[in-house]
């Protein structure tokens, strides 16, 4: 009797899993789908999603379909101007002053449909170097050798 109950409920689960568990047939890796006056749009992500830049510097950023295909987007600073530029290729030019930054891909087809992702600007550092001796005289063709430590000092600008 014990083996039959083993047996029913292996081949129970052996089915449900054939089957996807049953249901309403969604499954789990199907591409999420947005319904706008009855037409389907995919979403879109913007690749990275998040980054960290320094001032000044530039960093490309990529829209892309939920289904691997590219689509035609607008590109945003949510800031405006304050927060950066960004060309309608996705290449963006980072700020002068530090800070959290958003970009945002708008698609053409539906604007409604966005994605958005982050940017931490950063100042770049200021190194420098100092050297013990800082003068040293020596006759002519002499030498003289940096021996260790050497410091480096790192300030913020």
């Amino acid at each position: 009797m014990k083996r039959g109950v083993v047996f029913f409920l292996m081949v129970l689960f052996c089915g449900l899993a054939a089957c996807g568990g049953g249901g309403s047939g969604n499954r789990s890796d199907a591409v999420p789908v947005d319904q706008v006056d009855g037409q389907e749009n995919r979403s879109i992500a913007v690749t990275p999603g998040e980054t960290v830049v320094t001032t000044g510097t530039r960093q490309t950023f990529k829209a892309e379909r939920t289904d691997g295909t590219d689509p035609a987007v607008r590109w945003e600073v949510q800031e405006g101007e304050s927060g950066g530029s960004i060309t309608p290729d996705g290449n963006y030019t980072a700020p002068g002053l530090p800070g959290i930054y958003h970009i945002i891909a708008v698609s053409l087809d539906d604007p409604a449909v966005r994605a958005m992702a982050e940017v931490e600007v950063i100042t770049q550092p200021i190194i420098s170097v100092a050297i013990e001796p800082a003068a040293v005289t020596l006759p002519p063709g002499g030498a003289f050798a940096l021996r260790p430590p050497f410091r480096r000092v790192i300030r913020p600008p």
